[in-house]
Protein backbone atom coordinates (compact mmCIF):
# COMPACT_ATOMS: atom_id res chain seq x y z
CA UNK A 1 0.00 0.00 0.00
CA UNK A 2 2.87 2.37 -0.85
CA UNK A 3 0.20 4.79 -2.49
CA UNK A 4 -0.88 5.70 0.89
CA UNK A 5 2.11 7.07 2.19
CA UNK A 6 3.19 8.24 -0.89
CA UNK A 7 -0.15 9.92 -1.67
CA UNK A 8 -0.38 11.26 1.59
CA UNK A 9 3.23 12.52 1.52
CA UNK A 10 2.59 14.62 -2.03
CA UNK A 11 -0.61 16.00 -0.76
CA UNK A 12 1.31 16.71 2.95
CA UNK A 13 3.10 19.34 0.25
CA UNK A 14 0.22 20.73 -1.59
CA UNK A 15 -1.11 21.52 1.59
CA UNK A 16 2.04 23.05 2.70
CA UNK A 17 1.94 25.18 -0.65
CA UNK A 18 -1.48 26.08 0.13
CA UNK A 19 -1.72 27.22 3.63
CA UNK A 20 1.96 29.02 3.40
CA UNK A 21 0.61 31.19 0.35
CA UNK A 22 2.04 29.43 -2.68
CA UNK A 23 -0.30 27.47 -5.30
CA UNK A 24 -3.50 25.94 -3.38
CA UNK A 25 -3.87 22.27 -3.57
CA UNK A 26 -6.76 22.55 -6.05
CA UNK A 27 -4.04 24.36 -8.88
CA UNK A 28 -1.24 21.93 -7.77
CA UNK A 29 -4.08 18.67 -8.01
CA UNK A 30 -4.85 20.16 -11.40
CA UNK A 31 -1.46 20.29 -12.91
CA UNK A 32 -0.84 16.95 -11.85
CA UNK A 33 -4.10 15.55 -13.72
CA UNK A 34 -2.84 17.42 -16.12
CA UNK A 35 0.30 15.55 -16.31
CA UNK A 36 -1.54 12.20 -15.70
CA UNK A 37 -3.49 12.78 -18.26
CA UNK A 38 -0.80 12.57 -20.98
CA UNK A 39 0.52 9.40 -19.57
CA UNK A 40 0.11 5.96 -20.08
CA UNK A 41 -3.16 4.85 -18.17
CA UNK A 42 -1.97 1.58 -17.22
CA UNK A 43 -1.14 2.15 -12.95
CA UNK A 44 -3.23 0.94 -10.94
CA UNK A 45 -2.48 2.48 -6.97
CA UNK A 46 -3.70 -0.26 -5.20
CA UNK A 47 -1.12 -2.81 -7.07
CA UNK A 48 1.15 -0.63 -9.18
CA UNK A 49 3.41 -4.11 -9.09
CA UNK A 50 7.52 -4.39 -8.46
CA UNK A 51 7.98 -1.86 -11.71
CA UNK A 52 6.28 1.00 -10.93
CA UNK A 53 6.00 1.01 -7.43
CA UNK A 54 8.53 3.94 -7.44
CA UNK A 55 6.83 5.34 -10.58
CA UNK A 56 6.14 9.31 -10.78
CA UNK A 57 2.80 8.72 -11.31
CA UNK A 58 1.76 6.57 -8.26
CA UNK A 59 2.83 9.59 -6.09
CA UNK A 60 0.81 12.05 -8.47
CA UNK A 61 -1.96 10.44 -8.65
CA UNK A 62 -1.92 9.43 -5.27
CA UNK A 63 -2.16 12.87 -4.30
CA UNK A 64 -4.86 13.75 -6.53
CA UNK A 65 -6.51 10.81 -5.01
CA UNK A 66 -6.26 11.95 -1.60
CA UNK A 67 -7.60 15.96 -3.25
CA UNK A 68 -10.42 13.79 -4.67
CA UNK A 69 -11.23 12.61 -1.51
CA UNK A 70 -11.27 15.86 0.38
CA UNK A 71 -13.53 17.28 -2.61
CA UNK A 72 -15.83 14.62 -1.45
CA UNK A 73 -16.05 15.21 2.29
CA UNK A 74 -15.66 19.04 2.21
CA UNK A 75 -12.32 20.90 4.27
CA UNK A 76 -14.02 20.22 7.92
CA UNK A 77 -14.76 16.68 7.52
CA UNK A 78 -11.77 16.26 5.51
CA UNK A 79 -9.40 17.78 8.37
CA UNK A 80 -11.49 15.61 11.04
CA UNK A 81 -10.99 12.66 9.23
CA UNK A 82 -7.51 13.34 8.54
CA UNK A 83 -6.64 13.98 12.54
CA UNK A 84 -8.58 11.24 13.59
CA UNK A 85 -6.79 8.69 11.09
CA UNK A 86 -3.44 9.94 12.56
CA UNK A 87 -4.33 9.56 16.19
CA UNK A 88 -5.66 5.97 15.16
CA UNK A 89 -2.99 4.78 12.85
CA UNK A 90 0.25 6.69 13.96
CA UNK A 91 3.35 4.27 14.46
CA UNK A 92 0.84 1.41 12.82
CA UNK A 93 0.60 -0.53 9.56
CA UNK A 94 -2.34 0.58 7.16
CA UNK A 95 -3.94 -0.54 4.40
CA UNK A 96 -6.45 0.77 1.82
CA UNK A 97 -8.94 -1.18 3.09
CA UNK A 98 -8.95 0.53 6.43
CA UNK A 99 -8.67 4.31 4.76
CA UNK A 100 -11.69 3.88 3.26
CA UNK A 101 -13.50 2.36 6.52
CA UNK A 102 -12.32 5.06 8.29
CA UNK A 103 -12.99 8.09 5.65
CA UNK A 104 -16.61 6.58 5.05
CA UNK A 105 -17.36 7.59 8.68
CA UNK A 106 -16.76 11.52 7.58
CA UNK A 107 -18.82 11.07 4.46
CA UNK A 108 -22.62 12.11 4.09
CA UNK A 109 -22.83 8.49 1.44
CA UNK A 110 -19.92 6.11 1.16
CA UNK A 111 -17.38 7.13 -1.01
CA UNK A 112 -16.48 3.39 -2.13
CA UNK A 113 -16.92 4.60 -6.12
CA UNK A 114 -14.62 7.19 -5.24
CA UNK A 115 -12.47 4.62 -4.39
CA UNK A 116 -12.75 2.39 -6.99
CA UNK A 117 -12.30 4.43 -9.51
CA UNK A 118 -8.87 6.72 -8.23
CA UNK A 119 -6.58 3.21 -6.51
CA UNK A 120 -8.48 0.62 -7.94
CA UNK A 121 -8.99 1.36 -11.68
CA UNK A 122 -6.27 2.06 -14.12
CA UNK A 123 -7.79 4.83 -16.42
CA UNK A 124 -7.96 8.19 -14.52
CA UNK A 125 -11.26 9.90 -13.11
CA UNK A 126 -11.87 13.37 -13.90
CA UNK A 127 -10.55 16.29 -11.32
CA UNK A 128 -13.17 17.10 -9.06
CA UNK A 129 -13.86 20.63 -10.19
CA UNK A 130 -13.14 22.37 -6.41
CA UNK A 131 -13.47 21.73 -2.84
CA UNK A 132 -17.32 22.20 -1.65
CA UNK A 133 -18.28 24.17 1.40
CA UNK A 134 -20.59 22.02 3.63
CA UNK A 135 -21.03 21.56 6.88
CA UNK A 136 -19.41 18.79 8.79
CA UNK A 137 -20.34 15.58 8.82
CA UNK A 138 -20.57 13.96 12.22
CA UNK A 139 -17.92 11.11 12.20
CA UNK A 140 -20.16 7.88 13.63
CA UNK A 141 -17.46 5.74 15.97
CA UNK A 142 -14.44 7.56 14.86
CA UNK A 143 -12.64 7.33 17.54
CA UNK A 144 -12.56 3.16 17.47
CA UNK A 145 -11.25 1.66 15.07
Amino acid sequence: HIWLNEGFAKYAEWLWSERSGGRSAQQLAAAAHRLLSSQPQDLRLADPGRKAMFDDRLYERGGVTVHAVRCALGDDAFFRMLRGWTGLHRNGAVTTATLIAHVNRYADEPLDDLFEAWVYGTALPPLPAQIPARPAHPPTNAESA
